[in-house]
Order: structure tokens, then sequence, then C-alpha cells
């Protein structure tokens, strides 16, 4: 008994090997595995009576770049749009070993380019893993049994290409049997159904022109700012069905600069942008409405050191320089009543984690400078990448003696240490030589953290099964 068709009704390739459709579907063999494979309903075989028993794959979602949750998902007191993911590892896993050994796990990376991993089921019952480069409109798939990447070709249209920089970029997910992915595109919001079996996919899309700016959750909807073939700029919004809804217009704007990556926060969604901010706010009847705050004149953000701040007070807050204060300062994203707070030294930031150069400081405004001590002569920075849940933060640790904007400008090879750290430790998971390291991608598949990065010849990965 074999599959040969998808719930997508797209014949099932043959590229796939039986070994990758036993794994993608829990497809049941007998305990040896050996003789046929039956669908998942199947406790016993219809041959000789024998158990079966499921081959189940194992790993949660992983959505990129910082492993946001479903839209479905209840975790609504979360934020969006930080590097902040749900995920916990078994941290001891990590240690042991010297940082310059080979890594447990490794994988062929697709081909050149600059990829996106998703970790979903996509027309299969298991996560699969999916690779996006969004510059190029390529979707590949791994098969785990082949060990290699198959490219995916579109059913009916092609995915269009992303211009937006990888620092700017984030994409949502409907998880389900076969899960959508919400993703910035020229060609507007897209809506992209991989079928892993097929080998194929179908996408839509939403919008008349290029998308500004990546889309954001809000309201059990996926929001993005798309201009229309007037120039104007639109923020279309989608429900998790996939059915448009009426588009909200920014009055007047035509320009909004350069953009970061959006942030939602309780009642708040915000896309900070060079020249302001384009705000989404829920009144009090549930009306969803939109509009453009522009930055006070003496304001221009910095969006390279990361995401927003998010306090304990449930306030975000945006990096600026202030040229009347002549300083950095904090500026409260979200509203019209302008409110700021100075800093000596910009922060790197990941949400509720910053790094003053290489001390990490959990939960503590970023505007605050140490009561005791002074880390300003330090010879590294720690660039946060993913702050896990309640387990820590996994960061790039790299030697510099220069200002952090002069480092992130860098395009120097340079070699970084991978690290754990908690409240209560540090240590190195692997030491990596590389130009521009802080552009390496985290993502979590088959209960092991892997990472990625352009110039990287293969994909690296250890087991973290929490």
């Amino acid at each position: 008994m074999r599959l040969t068709a998808t719930n997508m009704g797209l014949p099932v390739s043959p590229l796939l090997k039986p070994e990758d459709l036993v794994q993608a579907m829990h497809m049941r063999t007998v305990s040896d595995g050996s003789g046929p494979s039956y669908p998942p309903e199947f406790g016993f075989s219809p041959l000789d009576g024998a158990s079966l028993q499921a081959v189940r794959a194992r790993g949660a979602v992983w959505i990129p770049p910082g492993g946001a949750q479903s839209l479905d998902a209840p975790l609504a007191h979360l934020a969006v749009g930080l590097q902040q993911s749900t995920q916990s590892i078994d941290n001891t896993s990590l240690q042991g070993g010297e940082a310059d050994r080979e890594p447990e796990l490794e994988m062929t990376s697709p081909p050149p380019g600059a990829y996106e991993f998703f970790s979903a089921p996509f027309g299969t019952c298991a996560n699969v893993l999916i690779a996006i480069d969004a510059s190029k409109g390529a979707v590949f798939a791994w098969l785990p049994a082949s060990r290699i990447w198959q490219p995916l070709a579109g059913e009916d249209a092609l995915l269009s290409e992303c211009n937006l920089a990888h620092r700017v970029w984030r994409a949502e997910l409907m998880v389900q049997f076969n899960s959508c992915l919400f993703l910035p595109t020229e060609n507007g919001l897209a809506l992209l159904q991989p079928d892993f079996a097929s080998l194929k996919y179908r996408v839509a899309y939403i919008g008349e022109g290029a998308a500004q700016a990546a889309p954001v959750a809000f309201e059990k909807r996926v929001w993005a700012p798309v201009a229309d073939r007037n120039g104007k700029i639109k923020i279309v919004n989608v429900d998790t069905d996939g059915v448009a809804g009426p588009p909200l217009l920014l009055d007047g704007i035509h320009d909004i600069g350069e953009v970061s990556r959006p942030v939602a926060y309780g009642r708040i969604a915000v896309w900070p942008c060079k020249k302001g901010q384009v705000c989404l706010q829920t009144g009090a009847d549930g009306t969803v409405t939109a509009s453009f705050i522009p930055w006070q004149q003496d304001i221009t953000p910095y969006f390279e050191f990361g995401t927003p701040y998010l306090s304990r007070a449930g306030v975000l807050w945006q990096l600026c320089f202030s040229t009347t204060e002549d300083t950095y300062v904090y500026v409260r994203l979200g509203t019209s009543r302008w409110e700021r707070v100075a800093a000596l030294t910009p922060r790197l930031c990941s949400g509720t984690v910053n790094y003053r150069f290489s001390t990490m400081y959990p939960g503590v405004d970023p505007w605050l400078e140490p009561e005791h001590g002074d880390d300003g002569a330090a010879n590294a920075v720690v660039f946060p990448l993913l702050e896990l849940n309640g387990s820590g933060v996994l960061a790039l640790k790299m030697p510099s003696t220069s200002s952090l904007t002069a480092l992130l400008n860098s395009h120097e090879k340079m070699r970084s240490e991978l690290i754990f750290e908690d409240r209560s430790s540090e240590f190195v998971i692997q030491t990596i030589a590389l130009q521009q390291p802080w552009d390496m991608r985290l993502f979590f598949y088959q209960d092991s953290l892997w990472a990625y990065h352009p110039s990287m010849q293969r994909i690296i990965g250890w087991n973290v099964a929490a």
C-alpha cells in the first residue's frame, strides 16, 4: 500500500523515497521496519495481523526568525515580533567538550542563497523542514531519509521575490495539516502552502503592489503595509482562513523610509521606520485603526542594534538618537504622547534581554547604567540571537574593542562564539569564524538546535531535547 496523491490532490513526487514518506506521514510498519508501510490509522497488518508501530518524528513548530507562534495559538499575552521563543531546551546537553570540536549534527545547505527555515506540517502528519530564499522566491524541502534538499515547484503561480533585508524580514504561519505561510513579497502579502509529498506549492496574494515591510499577527489576523498602484500605502489584512478584510489606508503617506521588523503587544502593533511609526490600535469597540506617527524633529531611530525593548510594565521602546540632547534615547512606541529616556550607550537587544557590551541585563531597562563597575573597556561584544522560554539566551560573542556601530559595519572575518547564557552561567557551544556572524539563523527541528549562515557550507546542529 502506497500514497499516490496528497491532501491537496497533487500526485506524490517520485523523487521522495518511501522512507521519507514513512517519517512525514507517521506511517506504520512492523517493529523491525520490514515489510510494507500502512496509513497511520492502521493498528495491525492486514496481511498477518502483526502489530504496527508508527515512526514518529519529533520536535516543535518553528517559524523564523524568532520562533513565533501559530496564528491560532492561545498565548495572547506574548509579544509578537521580538526574538523570543517558547522553545525550551535542556542546556546541559550543550555543555561539555571543546568549543572547536565538530558539532554533533550536520545537514547539507540548500543551493547558494540566504534562507529562512520553517518546521511545521506541510501536507504531513509530522513537522517537516522547508527552506525559503525570500530574495529569489525559491522554496526547498529537506528529505530526511534521502538527506537532500529538493526544490518545490509552483502549481498555479510562482512565489514572488522579496527585497527586504534579513534583519527586517519575518513571517507568520497558520499551523494545520496544510500549514499556510504569510510572507512579504514584491507582489504583496503572499499566502504560501507548501505540499511536501508532491514537492509543489500553491500561492495567492493580498494587495496590488510590493509589501513595504514584514507581516505581523495582531487580533487573530495577519497585517502588512503594501503599496497600491498609485503608490499609496495600505495595511492589508487576512484572517486565519485566508480571507482578506478591507484594507486600512494611511492617508497621504507614500514613503515611510527604511522599515524595521514589526512588533505587537496588547492592543497595539507598530512598524518602526525611519520617518516615523506605522501603528495599528484596537479601540474599546474592538475596531482596529491605522495611523502614521512621525518622529519628533530631532529623533533618528537605530534599528541595527536589535529589536525594540519590552519593559516589565509592558511598554515597547525603540532605540533612537536625539540631536537636541546629543545622546541616545529610548522612545516609547505606539503613542503620539511622546515619552523618551536618555541613555549613555546603545544596547544590543532581543526583547526583554539587553547586553551592554558583553554583560547581560535580563529584564533591566537598557537606559539604566550599572550600579557597580563599568564594562565600557570590555574587549568583547555579545549579540543576542534568541531568548528561550525561561531558560536563557542563545547569543554570539565576538572580540571587539571598537564601537558597536563600527563592529556591525565591519565585513572582516571574525572568530565568534555561539554561547548559551542565563542568570547564573555562560558556556560556549561552538566557535565559528564568519563575516558578519550576526546574520546567523538559528532554528529548531526534530528536537535539535541548528545554526545556518549564508556563508557556511553546511548547517550544524546539537541535540537539545527538553
